[in-house]
């Protein structure tokens, strides 16, 4: 069958025609799959540094999968890739809870962005990952109310978090309670740090987790304490002291 050049360019811009795929062997080739509406995906082939106009460049695309062969940067991470817009700049994507600007393959399957035009691909082993966006909110609120983090909760799906540091004294966020369990995040601090609960009455609450009954609370990994008594609970301040030891 014979295909004329107008038909072969347009089977080309909008991926009918995709590019072959990258040879596995080949230790300088990545392979950018750009996917549109309608079925549209082009396949664009690179060097793991070049930057190139890709098979399609004149259609919208809105997810974006990288195949780099198990290629690693410089740093030793899996090679990274950018998309550029119309305007020229660096399209914002993201994948579960990454949001970037540089893609990489790590077999997690594509990357979405909003629906635009792609006006260039760049590979790059320079390129390395941002943090996830919930990494550096945590670490933002742990440099502005410290490395511990207290989550009380309670009937009524009512729950709050309170930051301290490892010698500290807060009320808790948003509200006194009523609660019925408290848990400790250690965040970057001591693994031994430990906290106290102070009721209305100024009196310390006594707290129980398995086997453990005790008038101060750790981390552990091992889940929240609750009241000795089986009780809801108010909380008038939170409490965490490097001199607190655990009875057990």
């Amino acid at each position: 069958m014979q295909f004329s050049t107008a038909l072969l360019g347009f089977l080309a811009a909008t991926g009918a025609l995709a590019a072959p795929a990258a040879d596995a062997n080949n230790a300088n080739t990545v392979t950018v799959t750009l996917r549109g509406a309608s079925e549209l995906a082009t396949q664009t082939q690179l060097g793991k540094n070049e930057i190139k106009k890709p098979i399609g460049a004149g259609s919208e695309f809105s997810s974006v999968e990288l195949a780099a062969h198990n290629l690693k940067s410089d740093k030793g991470q899996d090679l990274r890739c950018r998309i550029f817009d119309a305007r020229g700049k660096p399209i914002t994507v993201t994948r579960g809870a990454n949001v970037d600007t540089t893609f990489s393959d790590a077999g997690k399957g594509e990357w979405t962005f909003k629906t635009t035009k792609v006006s260039k691909v760049q590979c790059g082993t320079k390129f390395v990952a941002a943090p996830a966006k919930r990494d550096v909110d945590g670490a933002l609120e742990e440099r502005a109310n410290g490395p511990l983090r207290v989550t009380l909760s309670g009937p009524s799906e009512l729950a709050t978090q309170t930051g301290l540091g490892e010698k500290d004294a807060k009320a808790p966020v948003g509200s006194k309670g009523p609660y019925n369990q408290v848990t400790l995040n250690v965040g970057s601090g001591k693994k031994e740090a430990r906290c106290q609960l102070i009721d209305a009455q100024n009196k310390v609450i006594t707290l129980v987790r398995g086997a453990n009954v005790d008038v101060t609370f750790g981390d552990g990994g091992k889940g929240p304490w609750k009241a000795e008594n089986g009780k809801n609970f108010n909380v008038k301040q939170i409490k965490c002291d490097p001199s607190f030891k655990s009875r057990n």
